[in-house]
């Protein structure tokens, strides 16, 4: 079987090893995540700002928004 040996209630650790100096916290894997927090912190306040992100529905931002964070808490 490939894939993750820890239970989906385990799932925190794959961000504590995320930051640890190993290689699984390499400069590689980490600075995908941070760009992905970084896109989500400006949409947010761009929502938050504006009430909406330029150019697209307020609705539908919302919404992957939404998706976004409430996936990072899972």
């Amino acid at each position: 079987l490939t894939g993750p040996n820890l239970a989906w209630y385990e799932d925190y650790l794959r961000y504590y090893y995320l930051f640890v100096e190993t290689v699984d916290g390499s400069v590689s894997r980490r600075f995908a995540f941070l760009v992905m927090l970084l896109c989500l912190l400006v949409c947010v306040l761009q929502v938050l700002r504006k009430g909406r992100i330029p150019g697209t529905s307020r609705g539908p931002s919302v919404r992957i928004l939404g998706i976004v964070f409430a996936s990072l808490l899972l």
